[in-house]
């Protein structure tokens, strides 16, 4: 038989061991150290050198999802686009690349997400575009749709438009004959063969 004492110590121990087993790699705090380069011009091909380590070690942590991301506003709603991601490999270290497209002064959110939501670091870096060029994407406005000229859009409206004249103009014709028939058939009048 055991004592109260001994039960209550086997139950602490047993609580620690579940919350140490149970603790995952990553919960621990992180820090991200990101290099850049400072100026960069439009169209060129942007890295951003991402480290991740533990706050309480130091050491580098591997297989941790990293990503770029910069604020913008699409059909007026704010947020965020994702602009490259990456994983740390064995050393801690992942490396983000993309196409930077747009000139002026970008601070850009640089992030950690670990394995469940509520795990997350982030750090910021301003890049600085040089040069003249604001924008390597422009779009136009409207559809534009090869081989398809204003003239050919404006024919097969009409021929739609036509089709639908038609359709109604058969009916109506139809009823107009038959009212027309029945006002020129004589009247019998009540008067039968005799």
């Amino acid at each position: 038989m055991t004592s109260p004492r001994r039960r209550a110590l086997l139950v602490a121990a047993l609580v620690v061991a579940g919350l140490a087993a149970g603790t995952p790699a990553f919960a621990d705090h992180l820090d991200l150290d990101a290099t850049f380069p400072q100026n960069v011009a439009v169209g060129d091909v942007l890295e951003v050198n991402v480290v991740v380590r533990s706050a309480e070690s130091g050491a580098r942590i591997s297989g941790a999802r990293v990503a770029a991301y910069r604020d913008a506003s699409i059909a007026g709603v704010p947020g965020r686009v994702e602009l490259a991601a990456a994983v740390t490999d064995e050393l801690g270290a992942a490396a983000l690349r993309w196409q930077h497209r747009a000139g002026g002064e970008h601070t850009l959110l640089v992030t950690y997400s670990g394995p469940s939501d509520t795990e997350f670091e982030s750090t910021t870096i301003t890049i600085i575009t040089i040069g003249a060029e604001p924008q390597v994407v422009r779009s136009e406005a409207g559809v534009q749709i090869p081989g398809l000229g204003a003239w050919v859009v404006i024919g097969v409206l009409l021929a739609v438009w036509g089709l639908i004249q038609f359709s109604l103009l058969g009916p109506m014709t139809v009823a107009r004959e038959g009212v027309r028939a029945r006002s020129s058939e004589p009247s019998t009048g009540g008067s039968g063969p005799t």
